[in-house]
């Protein structure tokens, strides 16, 4: 059972030990980002008798015991940071120097406050200390027309090789932070990045991990609270049976007892009759015997001490009453007396214990550890924002996004809309192009140029390197998603009509048609099987698999088949994971390891599928700010593009994590 103790730490402050359940004295960051007080991990290295290494108290990973001993394990500033962010304030003065000047940092090796002068001189190159600084940043708040000071935790490093150097530049090659000297000396040709950078985009990166198991933690703090209670459930029932259990013994001992006193009372109305009829037997016999015993000793007294003349005139009488002593005998009317006795009932072994009565088996069921899919997808995928911007004021879905390269794309925003917009990741709008068509969606060339198609009408155009609108094709179906895969061969969603319920009569397809807009060839069924109800968007994956979204009334999907259109998947949402709303999907792309992202309008995400169809996660939700997800696609980059319902478009550096 999960100890009190435990109890309140799982909810209680962050700062407190995970092993004392005490506020931190000098806390310990161990491997596993685990922290303890100093003298909590010496006695639990000393209590299990280690030497080379330790397995953290709380998740048994192991770890190395430094050469240098316990005492070398890396103090957890950050705990620190907090702890003392209380002594360093606005009105704080410093420590060091005579003046008296306000503090703007505090060195918690040293455990110091320091104004900017003597900071400098507390961290001099000379020092082979490195100093971790709690300082003062100016954070512009809204509703105050004045700064709001707030506290970071800073660090000054110096060369090694260079003591007068600062450490500010990553080797992007060498994956270590160096110096501008051994810059010159050492990675003049390596690609570097200032620390500051590279920190901005290690932070991007990890804040989605980190908002993952954010995401996750109230999944799992449920799960914990019902496994708590079962366990209340358990001892409960427990409490339950056993009073279950003295209830039938008392009951057993009252019926016990009521039948005891059935068998008592009769056997004192046998014993009654019986004694009541000895009774007067022994009565009459006693009643005869006082009678002849009287007359014996009455007689005798005359024999003994009559007279002879007494005795002589008694004789006739005593003789004559002697002779009817005989008659007085008592006659007794039966030869017995009936006694009561008890014969205990017959008892098997284990009858007993049947009749008290049996243990019985329940069953507790216990919830179902939620699976942490947005973990497993942000361990395995890299996904941090690099652009975000609206694409008009007011609310409007973006349907299509078209990149020409990692820096630009193609937008189209609004139902309706006869404009298309090149933006840059930043957000600048460089060029816009008006068509005389309603534009539905778009796809770029292997030659760069655009192919917009539209829904109202039967057309699809191009735009051309020069910005020039010009035709491509007038299918003789309505035209939607497209792709151009790399064999120069485009294909088009393409219906007989724009309603969304499939009837007996309607036609639905792939249409296949050359990088020239000549029809080369329609996909609709596999075998009897009828492939489409309404397919909205469509990707091509490295296997050269077609992907395709399917918005037939009551039937959304998402479908894969080959090129030959022979069926290998379809995707109803997911199985595993209870969404709030039904799966509703629209724009999709295929990333190079051929799994397929979706955007789901309805549940504010974005799906990760594998080849084989099986759900993998939500590689993007709602807590990442998404809104109605759309349109969606990659660049030559591998950065993830995607348009919601909020006019506003969002950039992802995305792809596998390098470890």
């Amino acid at each position: 059972m999960t100890s009190k103790k435990e109890e309140n730490n799982s909810h209680g402050d962050e700062l407190r030990c995970g092993q004392c359940h005490k506020p931190y004295r000098d806390p310990r960051l161990l491997n596993c980002l685990h922290s303890f007080c100093m003298e909590c991990v010496q006695e639990h290295v000393t209590k299990n008798k280690w030497k080379r290494s330790l397995l953290c108290p709380l998740c048994q990973k192991e770890m190395l015991i430094p050469k240098d001993g316990l005492s070398t394990i890396a103090r957890d500033f950050y705990i620190k940071a907090r702890q003392e962010v209380g002594k360093l304030t606005p009105t704080s003065e410093c420590d060091m120097c005579q003046e008296k000047e306000f503090a703007q940092s505090r060195c918690l090796n040293c455990d110091v406050n320091l104004c900017r002068t003597c900071k400098e001189k507390h961290c001099s190159p000379e020092s082979d200390q490195v100093h971790h600084f709690l300082e003062f940043v100016e954070q512009p708040v809204v509703t105050q027309s004045k700064p709001h000071p707030s506290t970071k935790l800073t660090q000054m490093s110096y060369c090694n090789k260079h003591p007068d150097q600062e450490i500010s530049i990553f080797c992007t090659k060498c994956k270590i932070n160096i110096c501008a000297n051994c810059k010159e000396e050492k990675h003049g040709a390596h690609a570097v990045q200032e620390t500051a950078n590279m920190a901005k985009s290690i932070r991007g990166s990890l804040t989605h991990f980190l908002g993952a198991i954010k995401e996750y933690l109230p999944e799992f703090e449920e799960f914990v609270k019902q496994v708590r209670k079962g366990q209340k459930e358990l001892d409960k029932d427990l409490d339950n049976t056993i009073k279950d259990i003295q209830a039938r013994s008392k009951f057993l001992q009252r019926e016990i007892e009521k039948i005891s006193q059935q068998v008592i009372s009769e056997v004192k109305e046998k014993h009654k009759a019986e004694s009541d009829d000895l009774n007067k037997e022994a009565k009459n016999i006693i009643n005869s015997y006082k009678s002849i015993a009287t007359v014996a000793a009455s007689a005798e007294r005359i024999l003994k001490i009559g007279s002879d003349i007494n005795v002589i005139e008694s004789s006739k009488r005593i003789q004559k009453r002697f002779m009817q002593v005989e008659d007085e005998l008592p006659s007794l009317s039966r030869d017995s007396v009936a006694t009561v006795g008890f014969v205990p009932g017959g008892l098997k072994a284990d009858s007993l214990p049947k009749m008290f009565g049996q243990i019985s088996k329940g069953e507790i069921a216990l919830p179902t550890l939620p699976v942490p899919w947005g973990i497993r997808v942000a361990k395995e995928f890299e996904m941090c924002s690099i652009g975000g911007f609206k694409v008009k004021s007011a609310a409007d879905t973006v349907q299509a996004i078209a990149p020409i390269s990692d820096t630009e794309a193609w937008i189209c925003s609004g139902w309706g809309s006869k404009d298309v917009y090149l933006y840059s990741i930043t957000g600048e709008r460089k060029k816009k192009v008006t068509l005389d068509i309603q534009v539905d969606h778009m796809c770029v060339t292997p030659s760069g140029e655009i192919l917009v198609s539209s829904y109202e009408d039967k057309y699809i155009r191009k735009i051309n390197k020069e910005h020039v609108v010009c035709d491509f094709a007038i299918p003789h179906l309505y035209p939607g998603g497209m792709v151009m895969t790399k064999r120069k061969e485009l294909f088009v969603c393409a219906v007989d009509s724009y309603t969304t319920r499939r009837a007996s009569h309607s036609y639905r397809c792939l249409m296949k048609m050359s990088e020239y807009g000549m029809n080369i060839d329609e996909i609709d069924e596999d075998g009897d099987t009828v492939l489409f109800g309404a397919p909205y968007r469509i990707a091509e994956a490295p296997n050269r698999d077609l992907c395709i979204t399917d918005r037939e009334e009551g039937k959304l999907r998402v479908i894969r088949i080959d090129q030959e259109g022979c069926l290998k998947f379809v995707y109803t949402g997911p199985k595993e994971v209870k969404t709030k709303q039904p799966f509703n999907p629209l724009g999709l792309c295929c990333d190079r390891g051929n799994n397929l992202l979706i955007s789901d309008w309805g549940n504010h995400c974005v799906h990760m599928v594998n080849g084989d169809g099986q759900f993998l996660g939500f590689i993007l939700s709602q807590k990442d700010g998404l809104f109605k997800p759309n349109a969606m696609s990659l660049d030559k980059l591998g950065n993830l593009w995607i348009g919601d319902g909020n006019a506003t478009v969002r950039v992802y550096k995305y792809g596998k994590r390098d470890y």
